[in-house]
């Protein structure tokens, strides 16, 4: 019931955007234009709030130091004409109290996360070569929130992320923790990402390839709960040689 709730509001109110392959999905995907218009009228009659704008996000970036590093970005940016200002980060009243909302034509900071930077709503950056190349990310904010939740990793952590295409935050977490490694001089790839969908493990690999992650990440094209039961099966014999085992879903 709660999946369906979820699936309903992104249909209607969110994204408008259903994906998924599981009967569910199918059946809100077949009905949607249905319900839709169904809201559509009930607006009209003013039996349910009329539609509301949305509040315009900013667009978020993040700096993927597997490739690259904040001063290589900045002066990138700068020299497309962006001024930079990271000492000055206006929080917008309007919305969230830790949201910030960057003057017209400047990079400000994120106030909470390291390595991301934050452009005016609207900015268009898909065709900008750093993000072609995966060196800057663009990524919503309460994606990258999941990293930053498991943060300090340790460096002999094993993480597991449990649903992981298209990958960024699988990238981001292999990026936390390929800090961490080096800086204790650890250097087994221990980030276990895990897809059962053969399409999108098959997109996974290719963005984990494109984002620097091929050394810390490790592709399962398998369902992790199978993996859970078994593992959970060798659990006797292995303890004491694993490393604590996080996860993200």
């Amino acid at each position: 019931d709660r999946l369906l709730l979820v699936l309903l509001y992104e249909a209607l109110l969110g994204s408008r955007r259903v994906r998924g392959n599981a009967d569910i999905f199918t059946f809100v995907k077949d009905h949607k234009a249905e319900l839709q218009r169904c809201l559509a009228e009930l607006r009209k009659q003013g039996t349910v709030e009329k539609y509301k704008e949305k509040i315009r996000l900013p667009r978020y970036a993040r700096i993927n130091t597997l490739k690259t590093n904040i001063d290589a970005v900045l002066t990138h940016f700068k020299g497309r004409g962006w001024k930079v200002d990271l000492d000055k980060a206006e929080v917008d009243p309007s919305a969230d109290g830790s949201m910030v909302s960057p003057p017209r034509g400047t990079i400000i900071a994120d106030p909470i996360l390291d390595d991301v930077i934050v452009f005016p709503a609207g900015t268009s950056l898909h065709s900008d070569p750093l993000v072609y190349s995966g060196a800057v990310i663009l990524q919503d904010r309460s994606s990258c929130l999941s990293a930053l939740a498991l943060a300090p990793i340790p460096a002999s952590a094993r993480v597991a992320d449990a649903c992981a295409a298209p990958g960024n935050k699988t990238s981001h977490i292999a990026m936390l923790h390929a800090r961490a490694r080096r800086e204790e001089e650890e250097s087994n790839a221990r980030v276990a990402a895990f897809e059962r969908d053969k399409h999108r493990e098959k997109m996974l690999r290719s963005q984990m390839g494109k984002l620097g992650c091929d050394r810390h990440v490790q592709v399962h094209g398998r369902d992790f709960t199978e993996a859970v039961r078994e593992a959970q099966r060798d659990a006797e014999e292995d303890q004491g040689q694993r490393g604590p085992l996080w996860g993200v879903t």
